[in-house]
């Protein structure tokens, strides 16, 4: 308990910029997010594409190479 209570006084000054930043982005952070529900609720169909493609090309990183493939 000492020990947390030793770092928050000894950073204090450092994380002072950060306060101020949640302040300021939390509205940014809002707005993002619903625009993101809206466009799930009007438009179900474009936003399921749009993450279908981005999950094919997200995860293709993670699946067998071309030349690793079996061929039949």
């Amino acid at each position: 308990m000492f020990l947390v209570v030793l770092a928050k006084e000894k950073l204090e000054p450092q994380w002072g910029w950060l306060k101020e930043a949640s302040q300021t982005h939390w509205r940014i952070l809002f707005g993002i997010f619903i625009t993101i529900f809206l466009a799930v609720l009007f438009f179900p169909r474009r936003v399921g594409n749009a993450m279908d493609w981005l999950l094919d090309h997200t995860f293709v990183l993670f699946g067998p190479k071309e030349d690793e493939k079996d061929s039949e």
